[in-house]
């Protein structure tokens, strides 16, 4: 039977289908639960090269979740879960702490990106859970990038502002990611020195259809330069972006016609590193034959 209302009025039972939906959060959320205290999560790697040569330049971590009995899922579903049961903490300490001992296995010049949510902003001390795992791992900080959005600014401006001091007081990199989809990012640049701009995949994806987005992208990254950034183009899935980034002198690309991201291996290491031979770059085609049938 429906409740009393507080107006003294019914309050109607939910559909079958809220009912069911509900019913899913809470597993979900209890999996989650679960799926931390085990450590069931996965990193997948998706490479970020320079943009004329194909040089390897870092690896970013991203984290998958083959849950039990139902299969992957997808980050954009179970990460806001996390950032709302107040997990964020522990779900970005696991990819930090895996992230950091496998890139400490890696040649000394390839550096490691790891996204951090935007609620470690919000009085959790950052710079000090990434130095002890930095002192956990051995990784050199200079090659740890973390990638965070402009969300750490809302609200929070000045202790946003003292936590980025303090990583880069660590020697740790900080990028703006998803730049260009935010209300004032623009802004943000007056104050805080990032190390890197990556421009959104939306304006990559009209790149060879839309002039408007060709201006655009060539205005970020004339910004990125004169501000002494440099600018990474997420993303990039077809020759003909990443041609037209070459031509307005981009820093750096990431995207699926580079690789899509994958588990680590020795293999996709070494072919990763002789990317830069590839047809995308210099005109050999074996090594990027290689890459497609690995990753």
């Amino acid at each position: 039977m429906p409740e009393q209302g507080l107006q003294g009025g019914l309050v109607p039972e939910p559909t079958l289908p809220e009912a069911r939906g509900a019913t899913n959060r809470r597993e979900l959320e209890r999996d989650l639960r679960e799926a931390l205290a085990a450590g069931q999560f996965q990193l997948h790697w998706q490479p970020i090269v320079n943009c004329i040569t194909g040089r390897l330049l870092r690896f970013e971590a991203l984290i998958r979740w083959d849950r039990p009995g139902t299969g992957p899922v997808a980050p954009a579903t179970f990460v806001p879960i996390a950032e709302a049961l107040g997990l964020h903490q522990q779900l970005d300490l696991w990819v930090l702490r895996n992230a950091l001992q496998e890139a400490a296995r890696w040649p000394q010049e390839i550096r490691v990106a790891v996204n951090v949510s935007a609620l470690w902003f919000h009085g959790e001390d950052l710079s000090r859970a990434v130095e002890t795992v930095l002192l956990e791992s051995g990784l050199d900080p200079g090659r740890l990038e973390l990638e965070v959005t402009e969300r750490v600014f809302i609200g929070n401006d000045v202790a946003a502002k003292k936590e980025f001091a303090q990583l880069r007081a660590l020697g740790v990199g900080v990028a703006l990611d998803d730049f260009g989809t935010g209300f004032s990012s623009l802004s943000y640049l007056r104050t805080i020195a990032f190390d890197r701009l990556k421009l959104d995949r939306l304006f990559i994806d009209g790149l060879s259809t839309s002039r408007r987005t060709e201006v655009i992208t060539r205005a970020v990254l004339q910004l990125g330069a004169g501000l002494g950034m440099e600018v990474c183009a997420e993303g990039v899935a077809h020759q003909a972006q990443l041609e037209i980034l070459q031509a307005y002198q981009c820093d750096e690309v990431q995207g699926y016609l580079i690789a899509r991201p994958g588990p680590m291996t020795p293999e996709r290491m070494a072919v990763q590193q002789r990317l830069d031979r590839s047809s995308l770059f210099l005109g050999d085609t074996a090594d990027l034959g290689a890459l497609q049938a690995t990753w």
